[in-house]
């Protein structure tokens, strides 16, 4: 009989209202949620939050980090070590502040045609986007259900709806502390840990109504622009100008 891979939310002890509202999301598809407190780069805790920070690589990668930006990376560096220690095979993580597609348990199903989790090994290093991903490429897209999977070429950020498998958390727990990039720099995050990136198309899950208020998006500092060599330069150009436009195609937003 198929189950469904585990499903981590994170949500800050505080914000009880979002806490409930996505209960009842979660309720309503037949998900059980386990809750991890979110770690909290406010107020007095901003000082001991950014200690955890390699703020020099992270400056030369991605920008300064804000105080939030390294909590929530640190968040969800609680949940990969969770599934580690836990020997989970496949698992999905959420933010508290999303909305679900009505298949979205026949996807987190562990067997069956609409499981992603059956495309894709345990010990395979790689992360499911669940949320939108700007392109994907051709090659080797898998039906799942009503959806399509297929390896993410561009576009991939946001860390509202994804699934990790084993292998990933382990590569994301052995490079990911200290924090040095903010948790949804993905494309960077994956070279660094050696993880596919997957997209699932079209998104299963998107952003609700509170997060509009997200306590991260206010606090985001301008991402500074990577340092390319000329030959990276020209072959970052042959590949927009030839390789994308031939081998890839754009993703849709539509639910």
């Amino acid at each position: 009989m198929s189950g469904t891979i585990p499903c981590f939310v994170i949500n800050l002890a505080t914000e009880t209202a979002r806490r409930e509202a996505m209960a009842a999301r979660l309720e309503a598809r037949g998900l059980t949620p386990r809750w991890i407190d979110a770690v909290d780069g406010r107020g007095a805790a901003r000082g001991a939050v950014l200690a955890r920070a390699d703020m020099a690589r992270a400056r030369r990668v991605y920008g300064e980090l804000s105080p939030t930006e390294v909590a929530c990376a640190c968040s969800h560096l609680e949940v990969y070590r969770r599934i580690v220690a836990e020997h989970i095979s496949h698992a999905l993580i959420l933010e508290d502040d999303v909305e679900l597609a009505d298949d979205i348990a026949e996807l987190l199903a562990t067997t069956g045609a609409g499981s992603l989790a059956a495309h894709i090994a345990a010990d395979r290093p790689a992360m499911i986007q669940l949320t939108h991903v700007g392109r994907g490429w051709r090659l080797g897209a898998r039906r799942v259900g009503k959806r399509a999977l297929l390896r993410a070429e561009g576009g991939v950020w946001l860390t509202g709806g994804y699934i990790v498998t084993l292998a990933a958390a382990q590569a994301l727990c052995a490079t990911r502390d200290p924090i040095w990039t903010a948790a949804d720099h993905w494309e960077a995050i994956a070279q660094d840990a050696g993880l596919q990136l997957h997209a699932v198309s079209p998104p299963c899950v998107w952003e609700a109504a509170e997060a509009a208020q997200s306590a991260i998006s206010g606090d985001r500092r301008r991402r500074a622009a990577p340092v390319r060599a000329l030959t990276a330069r020209a072959a970052r150009l042959l590949h927009r100008s030839v390789v994308r436009p031939l081998l890839t195609v754009r993703l849709p937003r539509v639910k």
